[in-house]
């Protein structure tokens, strides 16, 4: 690189940096940049006995970038509130969670173990 020049490929540590800029500064790209997903900052897991009224297992959280829910040995149904049916998902085939409203689950028959993993953006 030339003396003068800008590296627009910044190595992962300088991605990760604490400071933050004090001011912003407007700018037009013209041709390809390029973008980098950064690693989510912390994960939750959890596991629940749920029955066969709805549970909440996890609430509305913006912070939220996915997470994944299973349930061990019934059908579930899952709503993002506590009340009416909401969609039936099958046992051992894991449920994506790609949004932030709340998350309740009630099993189809008996009681079951739903396992819960949720990956949070920030703090």
């Amino acid at each position: 690189m030339e003396s003068g020049e800008l590296d627009a490929t910044p190595e992962l540590e300088e991605l990760h940096q604490l400071d933050q800029p004090q001011f912003s500064v407007p700018v037009r790209m013209e041709g390809p940049v390029n973008g980098y997903v950064l690693p989510n900052r912390y994960v939750q897991h959890s596991t629940d006995n749920v029955g066969t009224d709805f549970v909440g297992i996890a609430p509305a959280n913006l912070k939220r970038c996915r997470g994944s829910m299973i349930s061990m040995t019934e059908d579930v149904y899952i709503n993002d509130r506590s009340t009416g049916e909401g969609c039936i998902w099958p046992k051992l085939v894991p449920f994506p969670i790609n949004h932030t409203r709340p998350i309740f689950v009630k099993s189809a028959q008996n009681t079951t173990m739903v396992g819960l993993t949720v990956e949070m953006w920030a703090d």
